[in-house]
C-alpha cells in the first residue's frame, strides 16, 4: 500500500488519465495475483520474479502509452 500511495500524487493523477484503462487494469490486476499467489504459497523466488515482471510490464506500458501520444502529437505538428 505504502508503493501505490506514494505513486498517487497530483502529478501522477493528472497523467494517469492518459495511461490507464480498464484493459491496463485488469492485466495489472493478473499481474498483483501472480505476486499474492506466490507469497500465499510461500515461494520468494517466484514472488519476487512475478513483482519484477509486474514492474517491467508496468514500465513498459507506461512507456508504450506515452510514446504513442508523443508520436501521435508530432505527426499532427
Amino acid at each position: 500500500g505504502e508503493l501505490f500511495d506514494q505513486r498517487m500524487n497530483p502529478f501522477f493523477e493528472r497523467l494517469s488519465v492518459y495511461f490507464e484503462n480498464r484493459d491496463s487494469w485488469r492485466i495489472a490486476a493478473e499481474e498483483h495475483r501472480a505476486v499474492r499467489d506466490a507469497i500465499a504459497a510461500r515461494d520468494p523466488e517466484r514472488a519476487k520474479a512475478a513483482m519484477q515482471h509486474h514492474l517491467r510490464q508496468s514500465q513498459l506500458r507506461f512507456s508504450r502509452n506515452f510514446d504513442e501520444r508523443a508520436v501521435a502529437r508530432e505527426v499532427a505538428l
